[in-house]
């Protein structure tokens, strides 16, 4: 189905913003007139004219054409034949001298040459940027004739912009004094003492500042990721041309952008509101270094998990040449890099836990600067590093920094790049992982119940539950239990980590929380088991992993060998710090069941602490709720 809002954008706001349609005309006899020859029975454009203080305006708007996007050729209907028309309008005229005209008929001159020259796209884009910029900047679909309270209106240009009749401003702009309105036959001229200040949204503002942001637009801009597909079931067809092609009355075009459409951040709308975190061309370099990181791709990947003990049957080639003659693992690394990067840099306000205003921008910065977390648009979570700390209140140092104010939002540019990639961008690596699900596990060996993975146990009291066990620490009164028969192997799936480093940890109940699973002598004493396990972290090629020590050296290690406690439910951190040095996140596709495995076991050369307790044998096994992963600096 077509998106909506870009179908509103393609068809020139053709609900209310830009639509060239006739509305019925309003006007009364009895408003009193002010200045010169203007009447109640003008039109503004005519009011326009008879007023001295405007003829920089009637030298413009004759000259502008009404463009319904900058792609639109075909429109001959200038400003003055609009606001001619019967058609109802509001219009905030600027006085004479408050603002540029020379350079509002300069840019006019421009127009010129560039249609004489032939360049009729430069010609049009320079035009529809002046209409929608100064002119609809100015102007209203809509009469306000009658209002009386402070409000915010939408302009010809989509923009939502405050007035307030009380104080005499129109965007924060004072009306004139002398003449602050004109009753018109098509609406109301309301006379300016300046220029109302006209606001970029986020992507438009990105564009119009070079400066700041050519690196992060120029992606975003780039043809390949940003389309315009034609939308010939949508268009106005007209007669076929002399070649046999339809020539359409009015066309219509599909407006795409991969990286925004991925992102799921409107930010050409002005109807939101989001906080946008810009890399400006200053820390992109750093930024795109930080990130890349998270992207190291291996040369090859074992790949085909099919949960039997055959691990990873296939391999995959990573150093084959794309078309464009480098490598598919850097190919990769670079346009994930970026992505992960261009996706990940807006918050929506409407999701924020507060609410806020379009007009609370002090509020919102405070909140963004002091929230535990903020959630981008595309599901990222950009923890408050303080929060991750124990502390609250304290500024997040990635919007610490000034920040711009834009029409649907508000951007901090950042000078530096100070997010850190595992308090944000890896925050969908910070996972808990529940083996109640039997989906989680991927394979058992040497268990009682190798056909099952371990049986789901639900603990009630009254009945299985060891009382003398406090087990309110879990989301449910259940566990995974895992009896050994033998050396027992547990292989746990950890899907989608970046490169970088992880703090891993296990969550285990007392194997006696269960009363069945309480050891005995023979005379029916109770006995307090010795049950101990290790872990270890493998790729898909079998390669053990470890940790790193200070001279930043990967060693391979398995876990220390830990005993349960027998008395309480407990986390055990099986690493504090371990390196996954190749990307399992944003794979080829053809690349499927592809990750490091967790082995966790209870080794052949601890059973003896198991058996023969006074001549009678025990169960012994793992008691376990989940794996939980953190990224870590």
């Amino acid at each position: 189905m077509m998106n909506l809002n870009k179908l509103y954008h393609t068809l020139g706001f053709s609900l209310g913003g830009l639509a060239l349609v006739s509305l019925s005309s309003c006007s009364d006899d009895h408003f009193d007139i002010h200045g010169g020859a203007a009447s109640a029975s003008n039109t503004i454009w005519q009011n326009i004219e008879a007023t001295p203080q405007l003829s920089s305006l009637t030298k413009i708007l004759p000259r502008l054409r009404v463009y319904t996007d900058e792609y639109d050729h075909k429109r001959t209907m200038s400003y003055r034949d609009l606001l001619n028309s019967n058609q109802s309008f509001t219009f905030w005229a600027p006085v004479d001298g408050s603002y540029d005209s020379e350079s509002i008929l300069s840019q006019l001159d421009q127009v010129e040459k560039y249609r004489t020259a032939g360049d009729s796209v430069s010609a049009a884009k320079l035009e529809y940027n002046l209409g929608v910029q100064f002119v609809q900047n100015h102007m209203s679909r809509f009469n306000y004739e009658s209002l009386s309270d402070k409000s915010e209106i939408r302009l010809f240009n989509g923009k939502v912009t405050p007035v307030d009749p009380a104080n005499g401003t129109f965007n924060g702009v004072k009306l004139s004094a002398e003449t602050p309105d004109v009753p018109s036959s098509n609406g109301v001229l309301h006379l300016l003492q300046g220029e109302s200040p006209f606001s970029y949204n986020v992507f438009d503002y990105m564009e119009s500042h070079p400066s700041l942001f050519s690196s992060v637009y120029g992606i975003l801009s780039d043809p390949t990721i940003d389309k315009r597909t034609f939308y010939p079931e949508a268009s106005t067809p007209g007669a076929m041309n002399s070649q046999g092609q339809m020539v359409y009355v009015d066309s219509v075009y599909l407006e795409q952008n991969e990286l925004l459409d991925q992102s799921r951040a409107t930010i050409k709308n002005e109807d939101s509101m989001f906080v946008a975190l810009i890399p400006t061309d200053a820390a992109w370099t750093a930024a795109y270094a930080k990130v890349k990181k998270l992207f190291n791709y291996a040369p090859s990947y074992k790949y085909g998990y099919n949960n039997n003990g055959t691990t990873f049957p296939s391999t995959y080639n990573m150093e084959q040449k794309t078309a464009s003659g480098v490598t598919l693992r850097d190919s990769l690394s670079d346009y994930n890099t970026k992505k992960t990067l261009l996706t990940s840099m807006y918050f929506s306000t409407s999701i924020f836990r507060e609410r806020f205003t379009r007009d609370q921008t002090d509020e919102i910065v405070n909140y963004v600067r002091t929230a535990d977390s903020v959630i981008t648009t595309n599901g990222k979570v950009f923890y408050n590093p303080a929060f991750l700390e124990g502390q609250t209140g304290v500024v997040n140092p990635a919007f610490g920094g000034e920040y711009l104010k834009a029409s649907n939002g508000i951007i901090f540019p950042m000078s530096t790049y100070n997010v850190a990639p595992e308090q944000s961008l890896m925050s969908d690596a910070r996972k808990s992982i529940d083996l109640l699900y039997a989906s989680n596990i991927g394979d058992v060996t040497g268990s009682q119940d190798d056909a099952n993975n371990g049986a789901v146990t639900y603990l009630e009291e009254g009945t299985n539950l060891n009382d003398t066990i406090d087990v309110s620490m879990l989301e449910s009164k259940s566990f995974r239990y895992f009896e050994a028969n033998g050396a027992m192997n547990i292989y746990i799936p950890i899907k989608g980590l970046y490169s970088g480093n992880y703090r891993i940890k296990v969550q285990m109940l007392p194997t006696i929380v269960d009363i069945d699973n309480r050891w005995t002598d023979r005379d029916g004493n109770i006995l307090e088991p010795r049950v101990s396990f290790q872990a270890r972290l493998l790729l898909p090629d079998g390669t053990q992993l470890g940790t790193t020590d200070e001279n930043g050296k990967i060693t391979a290690q398995t876990s220390p060998r830990t005993y349960v406690d027998q008395k309480h439910v407990k986390y055990y951190t099986l690493w504090d710090k371990i390196n996954i040095p190749y990307s399992f996140a944003s794979l080829p596709s053809s690349v499927t069941e592809s990750y490091p495995l967790l082995q966790i076991q209870i080794p052949s050369n601890f059973q003896r602490e198991y058996n023969n307790l006074r001549g009678k044998t025990a169960h012994y096994g793992l008691c376990i709720t989940k794996i939980w992963i953190e990224p870590v600096e």
